[in-house]
């Protein structure tokens, strides 16, 4: 049993988590609260604007060149805008410095999926609109533009793609669940990098939009308020849509809690939970858990290499004449060490694969030192697990040839 205070500490540890998970809920019950809001204040402007332009889009499309008119400025502000946005992002994340590798939170892996199969559908939408537009327009350079940029947005729908299928091949060949690390991650060098691009697309858009709207009557207002109005309901509707996706990992902070109640977790049970379902473990726990799994697997393989030896004493002393038990009890002391061999086996194949995918990712310079701690602690089991399992195939080999 456990001592009086290992039972004091694991109590305090599990009501410090309890505070804090309670803190959490209640901050973001009253995010919901103001989300809610702004919610309800979003919805009532869409009414608005379907309630106060939509008797009349009908007669607006019916006038000839309208609709095109519309889509090309609707396009064009689209870039100049969108890639504005582009720009201070990119600002932001260049002075936000790195950030601490997590391993997605399994909270929310869906909502990645789901999120990014919407944005592609945006991006679809919106490079089959440039093309259309392209096809459709006379001007040369403005045509090329707009192929460029639906071309520019293929690529940054596919890439994602292509990353997250090289790590899911690579998982496939282990028996072992590894964690999904961000195969994005980069150094923020990298966003300034991206500035002179974003601010060129924005520039671009803004004067292609400007010499346009110049070459329609009263220079195209009709068609940039009817642009203008399209992406303010485009904007407000992803709004809505992404919002509600993310509510979803916010009930699941109240999930916890009551089980901390109900269920009675241990401060450690609170941990595990709390890091593969909401924040997902650095890649330093990562390493340190799955280490200590091929430790306990290892000492798992002695007790099994230990008590195989003992009973292939007792094997042997069996009369000779009673074959079939020998070489049943043999059979079970076989199957008993490849599987301990096994599991240490897939879980190497889990750590090399996931140790692949680090090197290839870039790292800070102390994950970096944390990184070469866990490799070289890594080989050094797999120096210890080599001695123990030519034991257990030597051991296997004695078993199997008992008659």
């Amino acid at each position: 049993m456990p001592d009086a205070p290992a039972q004091l500490n694991d109590s305090d540890d599990r009501k410090l988590w309890f505070e804090y998970i309670k803190t959490l809920n209640e901050r973001h019950l009253q995010a919901s609260q103001r989300s809610g809001v702004t919610t309800y204040v979003l919805l009532a402007t869409l009414v608005g604007l379907v309630y106060r332009f939509g008797p009349r889009l009908p007669d607006f499309l019916a006038q000839p060149g309208n609709l095109l008119a519309s889509a090309t400025a609707f396009v064009l502000l689209w870039i100049s805008v969108g890639s504005f946005f582009a720009v201070v992002l990119s600002i932001k994340a260049y002075f936000a410095g790195d950030y601490e590798s997590r391993a997605v939170p399994k909270s929310s892996e869906g909502l990645i999926v789901v999120t990014y199969v919407i944005v592609a559908l945006a991006g679809v939408a919106i490079i089959a609109l440039e093309m259309w537009i392209a096809i459709t327009n006379s001007h040369h350079s403005r045509r090329y533009m707009l192929v460029v940029h639906a071309l520019w947005i293929a690529l940054n729908i596919i890439y994602p793609v292509v990353r997250y299928r090289k790590h899911s091949r690579r998982a496939k060949g282990v028996s072992t669940p590894l964690p999904t690390f961000s195969p994005f991650r980069e150094p923020p060098w990298l966003n300034l990098a991206r500035l002179p691009l974003a601010v060129a697309w924005s520039l671009l858009g803004t004067a292609y939009l400007g010499l346009y709207l110049r070459t329609l009557p009263s220079y195209g207002l009709q068609p940039l308020k009817a642009a203008g109005l399209a992406s303010i309901f485009s904007s407000i509707v992803a709004y809505l849509i992404l919002d509600s996706l993310a509510d979803a990992t916010r009930e699941k902070f109240f999930g916890l809690e009551r089980d901390i109640v109900l269920n009675r977790m241990t401060a450690a049970e609170i941990t595990n939970r709390y890091l593969r379902d909401f924040t997902g473990p650095t890649m330093a726990q990562w390493f340190s858990d799955a280490l200590a799994t091929l430790e306990s697997r290892e000492r798992q393989l002695q007790q099994v290499q230990d008590s195989a030896r003992d009973k292939l004493n007792e094997i042997t002393k069996i009369d000779a004449q009673y074959h079939t038990e020998r070489k049943e009890r043999a059979r079970q002391l076989i199957e008993g060490l490849r599987k301990a061999i096994t599991d240490c086996i897939s879980q190497f194949d889990a750590l090399v694969a996931q140790s692949e995918f680090f090197a290839e990712s870039y790292k800070t310079e102390e994950e970096t030192q944390v990184f070469k701690q866990k490799i070289s602690h890594l080989k050094e089991r797999h120096g210890t697990f080599k001695e123990k399992a030519s034991v257990a195939y030597s051991l296997m080999e004695q078993l199997d040839q008992i008659q």
